[in-house]
Protein backbone atom coordinates (compact mmCIF):
# COMPACT_ATOMS: atom_id res chain seq x y z
CA UNK A 1 0.00 0.00 0.00
CA UNK A 2 1.01 4.11 -0.74
CA UNK A 3 0.15 6.84 0.61
CA UNK A 4 1.49 10.41 -0.40
CA UNK A 5 -0.10 13.70 1.37
CA UNK A 6 0.98 17.47 1.94
CA UNK A 7 -0.09 19.31 5.29
CA UNK A 8 -0.89 22.55 4.48
CA UNK A 9 -2.43 25.63 6.33
CA UNK A 10 -4.19 28.75 5.43
CA UNK A 11 -5.22 31.89 7.10
CA UNK A 12 -8.78 32.81 6.61
CA UNK A 13 -9.25 35.11 9.34
CA UNK A 14 -8.72 39.21 8.83
CA UNK A 15 -5.50 39.30 11.63
CA UNK A 16 -2.65 37.06 12.14
CA UNK A 17 -3.21 33.68 13.25
CA UNK A 18 -1.62 31.78 16.42
CA UNK A 19 1.93 31.09 15.78
CA UNK A 20 2.29 27.61 14.33
CA UNK A 21 4.71 25.64 16.27
CA UNK A 22 5.70 22.12 16.63
CA UNK A 23 4.04 20.89 12.92
CA UNK A 24 4.00 17.17 12.27
CA UNK A 25 2.74 16.07 9.51
CA UNK A 26 3.20 12.57 10.70
CA UNK A 27 2.46 11.12 13.89
CA UNK A 28 1.38 7.19 13.56
CA UNK A 29 1.82 4.15 15.61
CA UNK A 30 3.93 1.65 13.80
CA UNK A 31 2.53 -1.51 14.18
CA UNK A 32 0.58 -1.75 17.06
CA UNK A 33 1.25 -3.59 19.92
CA UNK A 34 5.08 -4.58 19.18
CA UNK A 35 7.70 -2.59 20.78
CA UNK A 36 10.87 -2.59 19.12
CA UNK A 37 12.14 -2.82 15.86
CA UNK A 38 14.83 -1.53 13.17
CA UNK A 39 15.30 1.53 12.11
CA UNK A 40 17.09 1.68 8.39
CA UNK A 41 18.68 5.20 7.46
CA UNK A 42 21.27 6.76 5.57
CA UNK A 43 24.29 9.23 6.43
CA UNK A 44 23.58 12.47 4.90
CA UNK A 45 25.68 14.25 1.76
CA UNK A 46 27.94 16.47 3.90
CA UNK A 47 30.58 16.59 1.83
CA UNK A 48 32.50 14.02 3.80
CA UNK A 49 33.97 10.63 2.89
CA UNK A 50 31.16 8.34 4.71
CA UNK A 51 28.30 10.57 2.87
CA UNK A 52 25.59 7.91 2.17
CA UNK A 53 26.52 5.40 4.03
CA UNK A 54 23.65 2.83 5.32
CA UNK A 55 22.97 2.31 9.04
CA UNK A 56 20.67 0.30 10.83
CA UNK A 57 19.30 1.47 14.51
CA UNK A 58 17.44 -0.66 16.82
CA UNK A 59 14.79 0.69 19.03
CA UNK A 60 12.81 -1.09 21.91
CA UNK A 61 10.77 -0.67 24.97
CA UNK A 62 13.41 -1.70 27.04
CA UNK A 63 15.59 1.92 26.92
CA UNK A 64 12.91 4.43 26.92
CA UNK A 65 14.67 6.78 24.73
CA UNK A 66 13.55 7.92 21.56
CA UNK A 67 15.69 7.17 18.53
CA UNK A 68 16.16 10.74 16.68
CA UNK A 69 16.99 11.60 13.25
CA UNK A 70 17.73 15.25 12.15
CA UNK A 71 18.82 16.79 8.96
CA UNK A 72 21.74 20.10 9.84
CA UNK A 73 22.07 23.56 8.61
CA UNK A 74 18.63 24.03 6.82
CA UNK A 75 19.57 21.12 4.41
CA UNK A 76 16.64 18.19 4.18
CA UNK A 77 19.77 15.89 3.49
CA UNK A 78 22.57 17.33 5.40
CA UNK A 79 23.33 14.77 8.39
CA UNK A 80 20.48 12.13 7.16
CA UNK A 81 19.02 11.36 3.80
CA UNK A 82 15.12 12.38 3.62
CA UNK A 83 14.00 8.58 3.65
CA UNK A 84 13.71 5.69 6.42
CA UNK A 85 12.43 2.43 6.76
CA UNK A 86 11.34 0.76 10.20
CA UNK A 87 10.22 -3.19 10.32
CA UNK A 88 8.99 -4.70 13.29
CA UNK A 89 9.58 -8.94 14.46
CA UNK A 90 6.20 -9.69 12.66
CA UNK A 91 7.57 -8.43 9.56
CA UNK A 92 5.49 -5.52 9.03
CA UNK A 93 7.58 -2.51 7.24
CA UNK A 94 7.26 0.78 6.48
CA UNK A 95 9.07 3.37 4.40
CA UNK A 96 8.74 7.26 4.70
CA UNK A 97 10.31 10.08 1.91
CA UNK A 98 10.45 13.31 3.46
CA UNK A 99 9.61 15.94 0.22
CA UNK A 100 11.52 18.79 1.61
CA UNK A 101 14.12 21.40 1.20
CA UNK A 102 14.57 22.28 4.71
CA UNK A 103 15.45 20.79 8.00
CA UNK A 104 13.19 18.18 9.55
CA UNK A 105 13.33 15.72 12.36
CA UNK A 106 12.03 12.09 13.26
CA UNK A 107 11.42 10.64 16.52
CA UNK A 108 10.39 7.00 17.20
CA UNK A 109 9.17 6.75 21.06
CA UNK A 110 8.57 2.99 22.22
CA UNK A 111 5.28 3.22 23.71
CA UNK A 112 2.33 1.21 25.65
CA UNK A 113 0.42 0.55 22.46
CA UNK A 114 3.47 0.46 19.96
CA UNK A 115 6.23 2.12 18.28
CA UNK A 116 4.97 5.99 17.77
CA UNK A 117 6.38 7.78 15.19
CA UNK A 118 6.78 11.50 14.90
CA UNK A 119 8.07 13.57 11.86
CA UNK A 120 7.93 17.32 13.02
CA UNK A 121 9.96 20.59 11.97
CA UNK A 122 12.40 20.93 14.28
CA UNK A 123 12.61 24.58 13.77
CA UNK A 124 9.27 26.00 12.30
CA UNK A 125 7.64 28.66 14.78
CA UNK A 126 5.80 31.45 12.37
CA UNK A 127 2.67 33.13 12.19
CA UNK A 128 0.55 33.42 9.62
CA UNK A 129 -0.80 36.53 7.80
CA UNK A 130 -4.30 37.38 6.78
CA UNK A 131 -4.88 34.75 3.59
CA UNK A 132 -1.36 33.61 3.70
CA UNK A 133 -0.37 29.96 3.40
CA UNK A 134 2.08 27.40 4.14
CA UNK A 135 3.04 24.24 3.32
CA UNK A 136 4.81 21.55 5.20
CA UNK A 137 6.68 18.40 4.19
CA UNK A 138 5.50 16.17 1.14
CA UNK A 139 5.16 12.90 2.71
CA UNK A 140 5.25 9.47 0.38
CA UNK A 141 4.78 6.67 2.57
CA UNK A 142 5.12 2.43 1.85
CA UNK A 143 4.01 -0.36 3.82
CA UNK A 144 3.26 -4.00 3.88
CA UNK A 145 2.15 -6.63 6.57
CA UNK A 146 5.34 -8.71 5.39
CA UNK A 147 8.35 -7.76 3.19
CA UNK A 148 11.94 -7.59 3.19
CA UNK A 149 13.53 -4.10 3.89
CA UNK A 150 15.08 -4.40 0.44
CA UNK A 151 12.12 -5.28 -1.78
CA UNK A 152 9.99 -2.40 0.11
CA UNK A 153 12.90 0.33 -1.09
CA UNK A 154 12.58 -1.23 -4.43
CA UNK A 155 8.41 -1.13 -3.85
CA UNK A 156 8.87 2.56 -3.38
CA UNK A 157 11.06 3.08 -6.13
CA UNK A 158 8.91 1.64 -8.53
CA UNK A 159 5.88 4.13 -7.35
CA UNK A 160 7.52 6.80 -7.58
CA UNK A 161 8.61 6.47 -10.72
CA UNK A 162 5.00 5.44 -12.05
CA UNK A 163 3.88 8.65 -10.43
CA UNK A 164 6.57 10.98 -12.04
CA UNK A 165 6.95 9.11 -15.67
CA UNK A 166 4.87 11.86 -17.04
CA UNK A 167 4.12 14.93 -16.05
CA UNK A 168 2.10 17.44 -18.29
CA UNK A 169 1.36 14.48 -21.11
CA UNK A 170 5.53 14.69 -21.66
CA UNK A 171 7.17 11.66 -21.01
CA UNK A 172 10.32 12.06 -18.75
CA UNK A 173 13.24 9.99 -18.49
CA UNK A 174 13.94 8.38 -14.75
CA UNK A 175 17.83 10.26 -14.47
CA UNK A 176 19.19 12.30 -11.85
CA UNK A 177 22.54 13.66 -12.59
CA UNK A 178 25.12 15.78 -10.77
CA UNK A 179 27.84 17.65 -12.38
CA UNK A 180 30.41 19.95 -10.47
CA UNK A 181 33.59 22.10 -10.72
CA UNK A 182 36.00 23.10 -8.01
CA UNK A 183 35.42 26.58 -6.84
CA UNK A 184 37.03 29.21 -9.29
CA UNK A 185 37.16 26.65 -12.18
CA UNK A 186 34.67 27.12 -15.14
CA UNK A 187 34.61 23.81 -16.10
CA UNK A 188 31.68 22.46 -14.17
CA UNK A 189 29.52 24.83 -15.28
CA UNK A 190 30.27 23.90 -19.21
CA UNK A 191 29.63 20.68 -18.20
CA UNK A 192 26.48 21.04 -16.64
CA UNK A 193 25.47 23.16 -19.89
CA UNK A 194 26.36 20.24 -22.58
CA UNK A 195 24.33 17.83 -20.27
CA UNK A 196 21.40 20.21 -20.53
CA UNK A 197 22.30 20.32 -24.20
CA UNK A 198 22.11 16.56 -24.49
CA UNK A 199 19.00 15.95 -22.55
CA UNK A 200 17.29 18.37 -24.67
CA UNK A 201 18.54 16.70 -28.01
CA UNK A 202 17.11 13.41 -26.64
CA UNK A 203 13.75 15.15 -26.12
CA UNK A 204 13.26 13.28 -22.79
CA UNK A 205 12.32 16.63 -20.77
CA UNK A 206 14.01 17.96 -17.23
CA UNK A 207 11.69 17.97 -14.57
CA UNK A 208 14.26 19.93 -12.44
CA UNK A 209 17.45 21.90 -12.85
CA UNK A 210 19.14 23.27 -9.65
CA UNK A 211 22.51 25.50 -9.63
CA UNK A 212 24.12 25.29 -5.97
CA UNK A 213 27.07 26.70 -4.90
CA UNK A 214 26.47 27.07 -1.13
CA UNK A 215 29.20 24.50 -0.41
CA UNK A 216 31.58 27.19 -1.88
CA UNK A 217 33.60 28.83 1.12
CA UNK A 218 34.45 32.03 -1.55
CA UNK A 219 31.06 34.09 -1.56
CA UNK A 220 31.41 35.88 -5.04
CA UNK A 221 28.67 36.70 -6.85
CA UNK A 222 29.37 33.93 -9.23
CA UNK A 223 29.96 31.26 -6.51
CA UNK A 224 26.77 32.08 -4.60
CA UNK A 225 24.19 30.79 -7.49
CA UNK A 226 21.21 29.57 -5.34
CA UNK A 227 22.22 30.62 -2.14
CA UNK A 228 20.79 33.32 0.43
Amino acid sequence: SAMEYTLSFTNTASKPSHPLCAVSPMDLLFAPGEHSGTLYHFEGGDDIRNAFNSHTTIFNGTNGAPVQLVSKQGRSSNGVLPYFALQAPSGKALLVSVGWTGQWALSITSTAAGARVLLQHPELCAALDPQESLRSFRVFAVWADKLEVQDLFNLHRRFILSAGATRGGKLLAPVAGYLGGGAGSMGGWQTQSAFLSLLKSLDVGIEAFWLDAGWFKVRSSRLTVGCS
